[in-house]
């Protein structure tokens, strides 16, 4: 192994060996099996390519990215899931009108600018900020009030290269004076012609797609 990848690995770690994922076998094991396997096929393609006519050649070519594109995205799905369950906190929510403690998790701050939530009123539109969200609730922040108990239109999309979007309705619990605005919590009611809506799982897709 070259001496520039160990020093790579040294500065992300900071140097200490309590850092190393050396000492975690469970996840070495899973993360050595997956980096092996997928570099062992994407050498396979690419010496397959070297003998190869060039038609046959780039296809090959064109496997071994394709499997390069799955080991990236699969470690972009691992930085993610930490993002979104450790590095921002991981708190308990409490609603104002009934105190109700469910966990919650924070937006990150890097991917607010490519994901837009808006309310549809009865003759506009309205962009809110995402603050947290769980599988089946929202809080955010919006520039005008809604009124509690009422039924709002939403819609969840990327502002990306691939735009995405979920059209779902929300029931306010709360909203209160904040800042400039107005802080609302609410629950997520239906989407589309289905009863199960799983918030969290949506913003994950629609990061995805903003990483590939």
């Amino acid at each position: 192994m070259g001496d520039k990848i160990v020093d790579r690995c040294k500065v992300i770690c900071g140097g200490v060996s309590e850092s190393c994922i050396i000492d975690n076998t469970r996840h070495l094991d899973c993360i050595a099996d997956m980096v092996i396997n997928k570099t062992s096929v994407v050498s396979l393609f690419l010496g397959k390519a070297l003998r190869e006519s060039p038609a046959e050649a780039a296809q090959n070519i064109r496997n071994a990215m394709t499997i390069s594109n799955e080991l990236s995205n699969w470690v972009k799905y691992l930085q993610m899931t930490r993002d979104l369950k450790h590095l921002n906190a991981l708190h308990l929510d409490v609603g104002i009108s009934h105190s109700r403690k469910v966990a919650r998790y924070q937006l990150p701050k890097i991917y607010e600018k490519y994901i837009l939530m808006k309310a549809h009123l009865l003759d506009r539109s309205v962009p809110v900020g995402i603050i947290d969200f769980c599988q089946r609730g929202v809080r955010f922040q919006s520039p005008e009030p809604l009124k509690t108990g009422a039924a709002v239109e939403c819609t969840l999309n990327t502002m990306h290269n691939i735009n995405k979007k979920v059209h779902f309705r929300i029931m306010i619990k709360y909203c209160c004076a904040s800042g400039n605005g107005y802080l609302i919590g609410a629950h997520i009611d239906e989407v589309g012609d289905s009863s199960e809506f799983n918030f969290f799982n949506n913003i994950y897709d629609f990061i995805v797609e903003i990483e590939k």
